[in-house]
């Protein structure tokens, strides 16, 4: 990276440069300033340095990667550098300003909705797993006395091993936004993630139109990736006063995962798929290889994901007439799996575990097992 001609690079994000005696100098992208405090010296153009407030400094790279995730750069993390990396990769290589033309480098990309596809970038991982922690921190923050989501979730009967194995959140919507802006991360990701959003369907004004924190009064669920960090976020309503909102409000900028998909154990047991992310930690607290979805529905991407596992697959469905019906479709869609309703009385396997029953759903499992000739690992 250190022989990259920032000369040629600058004005491709946007930074546009003055020759002035032995310097190219303009105003320091990174803080507000109105006399230039940023330089590139004529004779080294592949090192940059503001002589202003923030007094940073660096090659191409880093001039990017502070460009795309603020004050939150940090060369030495592995995806940041290998998101700048990826970026700049075809200009890498000797670069010698004096011998031909200066390469043309990308121009760089505006934060924009995600496309169902779309892999996420390192910049929108960070951003969802820098919202997760905060969410995390303040759930564990309001403590667990009366009125306070954290009781909520252990009267579920979820333990606090579960909740923090699964990074489970509370949003009060205070701290993103200034958390974001402190550390000079670029607010736009956050929006284009759905994690901030100009209206919420809480507020009481509904000419409100600052950014607020779209999962503002839920409990956060967190899809994890195999290291652990947060790709996906969902939130359940809690606060009382969200009144009629939908009980889950999704990002739907980011297509709706297979939550548990990275943290199946690879030892070829049957994996049970869930309608309800409550009764997905419910089979997880348990135990079981599970996955669970946002609903009954069940997106083309993710039935091609379970028809490739080469796993059996038990599709645990509540105990009524909506529930069935989806266990049937999923069975259709995937085409193969088998439907095991939860045991009555209960609707749903996280009312099973708030009575205790447990052993009442792993006598209807074993009975599946035997009866289908399902190995069980």
């Amino acid at each position: 990276m250190a022989d990259l001609d920032l000369v040629a690079l600058a004005p491709r994000y946007g930074i546009v440069l003055q020759r002035r005696g032995a310097h190219y100098v303009t105003c320091c992208p990174f803080h507000a300033e109105k006399t230039p405090s940023f330089k590139i010296r004529v004779d080294r153009p592949t090192r940059w340095r503001c002589y202003g407030a923030c007094a940073t400094d660096g090659d191409g790279i880093d001039l990017v990667g502070r460009l795309r995730f603020g004050a939150a750069w940090n060369a030495r993390d592995r995806d940041q550098f290998r998101a700048v990396r990826d970026e700049l990769a075809p200009d890498l290589g000797p670069l010698n300003p004096t011998r031909g033309p200066r390469p043309a480098l990308p121009q760089p990309t505006r934060a924009a909705p995600l496309k169902e596809a779309a892999p996420l970038s390192a910049q929108a991982l960070y951003v969802l797993d820098k919202a997760l922690g905060l969410y995390e921190t303040e759930l564990w923050g309001l403590g667990g006395g009366r009125a306070t989501p954290l009781r909520y979730l252990r009267t579920r009967g979820f333990t606090d091993d579960t909740l923090r194995r699964q990074r489970i959140g509370y949003c009060s919507g205070t701290q993103l936004l200034t958390t974001l802006e402190s550390i000079g991360f670029p607010v736009e990701v956050a929006r284009a993630l759905e994690l901030l959003h100009p209206r919420h369907e809480g507020a009481r004004d509904q000419s409100e139109r600052d950014l607020v924190e779209h999962l503002r009064g839920r409990i956060v669920i967190a899809d994890l990736d195999a290291r652990g960090r947060a790709r996906y976020l969902t939130g359940r309503k809690w606060a009382p006063w969200l009144g009629r909102a939908s009980k889950y409000l999704c990002q739907k900028a980011i297509a709706p995962p297979l939550y548990g998909l990275a943290q199946l154990p690879a030892d070829g047991s049957p994996v049970l798929v869930t309608e309800s992310l409550a009764d997905w930690l419910t089979l997880r607290q348990w135990g079981y290889a599970a996955l669970g979805t946002s609903g009954t529905g069940l997106s083309h991407e993710n039935a091609r994901v379970l028809r490739g596992l080469g796993r059996p697959l038990v599709y645990v469905v509540q105990n009524d007439d909506p529930g069935r019906a989806a266990g049937e479709r999923w069975q259709k869609a995937v085409g193969r799996g088998r439907v095991l309703p939860t045991p009555s009385p209960y609707k749903d396997l996280n009312e099973v575990l708030v009575a205790g029953r447990e052993e009442g759903f792993r006598e209807a499992w074993t009975a599946l097992l035997r009866k289908e000739s399902i190995p069980p690992a």
